[in-house]
């Protein structure tokens, strides 16, 4: 009889998609599938949580069926965005309706707001959100939305206790009478924001620490030459990501010394929902994989990397078919990971895919996701300082992302398989 002998691999490099058999021969502990695996900070790799219902036994729909559209952390609990409509709630059991028309400048009660007319916001998309601290106390949240046919809304609310003993204030903003918005963010006490259909290359920013006044003192416009698809305040300077090409704004306060510098005319963004800040950089998809910026030790100076190369031949499937996809993207500060989400809602939930990125010493290394439904996800930080995650579906439910050890009920199907030895 044969005898045996043993064999030591370390688990580590995570998903290899595009190096050839042979030359995985010198690295036998990536994976060639790492299908509902992640890599784990501590090394190896884990099956990936599950998630479940937001409210548990007692979860509500905010919106019946209607597809979740976004998703934010605020206060004590979470806004969600479904069909048309935006709401809030501490706990997935019941849904207080947000946008509502002519609230009082002084704010409302529970009980008037509640009865207020609703505020119509017209054929909503996936949307984007930022929130500006200011001196309220859970800070003040813009919400735009990608189908560029709502202004700008901004909600707040203050106050302790349950929803019956706070105060809210909920306004649409006005930064050039009519025009609408599909991109907002804030960046050095000023909201700027961008996408209004009719000039794509557009970007607007209020007066100074006032981010719903877009006449006063500090305000102002600039064009540039490329359709605008995101923005980023990183460090001092606010990235304007747009279709081809990657620009910076630079001294938003200093009317004699703003400008905006191009990074490069080459490299552009497929999807703003892609931009998110990780480990003090920033990460977004290009048409050639996930790129980083970073700035580098000359000062003012930046420099793009791209940091995808081992699993080439999914990225090439998402940015070929981008346009067939709903794109959502989230940091996973606790275990160092970005997490990008691609679901075509034309298919069913367990065919929907994803892709996790774990920053180790050497780089990011990746592994997938299959069957979690992402129309919108979210992380942050609530006002205990407890980092949550939430996504949302096209059946309009929220869930707990990265919570229990189940697909919501169901098994999570799991793969891993090493190169050829």
């Amino acid at each position: 009889m044969a005898s045996g002998q043993p064999f030591s691999v370390s688990l580590a490099g995570g998903l290899d998609k595009s190096t050839n058999s042979l030359a995985l021969l010198q690295t036998p502990g990536v994976a060639t599938k790492l299908r509902n695996f992640e890599v784990s900070i501590e090394g190896g790799y884990r099956r990936i949580n599950g998630y479940t219902l937001f409210g548990a036994g007692s979860s509500v729909r905010p919106n019946s069926s209607n597809p979740v559209r976004g998703l934010a952390i605020y206060a004590d609990g979470v806004v969600a965005v479904v069909g048309n409509n935006i709401y809030f709630s501490i706990d997935g059991t019941s849904w207080l309706q947000l946008n509502k028309a002519s609230v009082d400048v002084s704010g409302d009660n529970y009980a008037t707001f509640n009865g207020r007319s609703e505020l119509t916001l017209t054929t909503v998309e996936q949307c984007e959100f930022t929130i500006y601290e200011g001196l309220t106390d859970y800070g003040e949240l813009v919400i735009t939305d990608k189908s560029g046919a709502n202004k700008p809304f901004l909600f707040y609310m203050t106050g302790t206790g349950g929803l019956s003993t706070r105060t809210f204030f909920a306004k649409q903003i006005t930064f050039d009478h009519t025009k609408t918005a599909k991109f907002c963010t804030v960046h050095d006490n000023h909201l700027v924001v961008a996408g209004n259909p009719t000039e794509p290359q557009t970007l607007y920013y209020s007066h100074t620490g006032d981010i719903d006044n877009f006449t006063g003192t500090g305000a102002g416009s600039i064009t540039l030459e490329d359709k605008i698809v995101g923005l980023k305040s990183f460090r001092k300077e606010l990235f304007i990501f747009c279709r081809n090409s990657l620009f910076k704004l630079e001294n938003i306060n200093n009317s004699s010394t703003i400008q905006v510098t191009p990074i490069t005319k080459n490299v552009g963004c497929i999807d703003g929902q892609t931009i998110q800040e990780i480990a003090g950089d920033l990460i977004f998809l290009a048409p050639d994989g996930l790129r980083t910026v970073a700035g580098t030790a000359r000062i003012g100076d930046v420099e793009l990397g791209t940091v995808s190369k081992a699993i080439q031949p999914l990225i090439n499937n998402l940015a070929g078919n981008v346009n067939d996809y709903v794109i959502s993207s989230m940091v996973h500060r606790d275990k160092s990971q970005y997490r990008l989400f691609y679901t075509d809602t034309t298919k069913n939930k367990s065919e929907q895919r994803g892709i996790i990125g774990t920053l180790r010493p050497d780089g990011f290394q990746w592994s997938e996701t299959r069957g979690i439904e992402v129309t919108e996800i979210a992380t942050g930080f609530n006002e205990a300082g407890i980092e949550k995650h939430f996504h949302g579906d096209t059946d309009g439910y929220v869930y707990l992302h990265d919570s229990g050890n189940d697909f919501d009920g169901s098994n999570i199907l799991a793969r891993y398989a090493t190169p050829d030895y």
